[in-house]
């Protein structure tokens, strides 16, 4: 390795050093001493050419980081912007690992670069208070309407592969709910990448908890009780999607439609979330055992929303799964690769989450499933919440036994499906009690 550091000091008895970069224009002082926390050196730009003022700022600052060690500060502080850096290179690990997907990649990746360091870009993150915290939402709520992105004129985003350039909205919304818990989302990871690298200590990341915006009863109901389909719905679902795929002459549309089938019943079957757990399922994420019971059960690894975690699923996915791969590999000639993608057409091309969406969205609407009673639009993850229901309703399956399994809190369960307790209590609700 080349030595780019030329004219070398030792100071506090070699403790500390300082000298000149040969390998650049200007030949500023740097002082560097050992990491106290960690193997390696900590460095600074003194951001003077004369040896007497770096001298005396270096030992300033040697002198601020023996204090910070001594109270169990943070020594090292990092930028945001570097952190995000870490924060990226982690997720390309991730999808070479095939534990995340280039979804997450080009997702993330984006909510990073254009909010968190867009906003708080070169401030160390040690530094950062519960009021800048507040001030960053406020800014992410105005970003689109008052903001930087109002000025943008067109919007770019990445659809089924491709780079899609289309107009910004002449009457610009503000951020959404959704896509402001994203950003969050986005958020805490960055910071749970400062902690790991010892940036800010993990008692004083501020509290990242959005602002709850005051909703009329009326609308708080109809959002508490998430969209599901009924037995009778669900039936009438899964018989017309058996037969779907006839109803086109196009081959491949019709290897989308019989995917869309299997999609659709793995779905409601195991409550995996669509797109963020099903993009980057493989085959060597499938596996099947035997219960105590005799039965065998799938048993599938899945990685999104809440980090890696085992799914046990119904039994009847394993026939599911297995017609898709039966079609697979009769395409190839022999079955597919354990790295292959699941979901995917006879030719090998993966089918991501977007394309089925809209596809499902016209199975629903020539079903004349598209909307529930309460005229809520059903979109994929209501098959995630019919999952719930059934299991709640059918299964009697415990609210911790299926937070552990859906990936979810018990709190979120009891939130999104409290309603259903008095229908699962109906028989204890309605025996008669004889006067006496």
């Amino acid at each position: 390795m080349v030595e780019h550091r030329q004219y070398i000091t030792d100071l506090k008895g070699g403790q500390l050093q300082i000298y000149v970069r040969s390998d650049t224009i200007k030949p500023l002082w740097h002082a560097r001493t050992q990491n106290p926390n960690r193997t390696g050196f900590i460095t600074k730009s003194l951001k003077t050419t004369d040896k007497d003022t770096a001298i005396e700022r270096a030992e300033e600052w040697f002198d601020e980081l023996k204090f910070k060690e001594r109270h169990g500060l943070v020594v090292h502080s990092r930028s945001v912007a570097s952190i995000c850096d870490l924060y990226v290179k982690e997720l390309k690990e991730g999808v070479e690992a095939g534990v995340r997907t280039e979804r997450h990649l080009r997702d993330y990746k984006a909510v990073a670069d254009r909010y968190v360091r867009g906003f708080f870009g070169q401030k160390y993150i040690d530094n950062i208070k519960q009021r800048d915290i507040a001030e960053f939402e406020d800014w992410c709520r105005a970003y689109w309407t008052t903001g930087a992105g109002a000025h943008q004129k067109n919007k770019v985003y990445i659809r089924n592969g491709k780079r899609i350039v289309a107009p910004t909205p002449k009457r610009p919304k503000p951020m959404s709910e959704s896509g402001l818990a994203n950003v969050y989302h986005v958020l805490r990871d960055v910071f749970r990448i400062a902690v790991k690298y010892e940036a800010i200590r993990d008692a004083d990341v501020p509290q990242l908890t959005l602002k709850k915006k005051v909703r009329s009863a009326r609308k708080a109901d109809v959002e508490r009780s998430r969209s599901a389909f009924t037995i009778e719905e669900y039936r009438q679902l899964y018989r017309f999607l058996r037969h779907w795929h006839r109803k086109t002459t196009k081959t491949e549309g019709a290897d989308r439609r019989q995917l869309l089938r299997d999609y659709v019943l793995i779905l409601i079957n195991t409550g995996m979330r669509p797109g963020t757990e099903t993009d980057g399922l493989c085959w060597q994420h499938v596996d099947y055992f035997k219960h105590v019971d005799g039965k065998e059960y799938p048993r599938l690894i899945v990685s999104g929303k809440t980090g890696e975690r085992q799914l046990v699923g119904m039994p009847n996915v394993k026939l599911y799964l297995e017609r898709i791969r039966k079609r697979r590999t009769d395409e190839l000639g022999q079955p597919p690769a354990p790295s292959e993608r699941v979901f995917c057409l006879p030719n090998g091309k993966p089918v991501s989450h977007n394309y089925l969406r809209s596809l499902f969205e016209r199975a629903l609407k020539e079903a004349e499933l598209l909307t529930d009673a309460a005229g809520r639009k059903r979109v994929l993850y209501s098959c995630r919440h019919t999952y719930a229901t059934f299991r709640l309703l059918y299964g009697r399956v415990s609210v911790y036994t299926l937070a552990e399994n859906m990936g979810t809190s018990v709190a979120m369960i009891e939130k999104h499906y409290g309603h259903l307790t008095p229908t699962m209590a109906a028989s204890e609700l309605t025996q008669r009690i004889r006067p006496v």
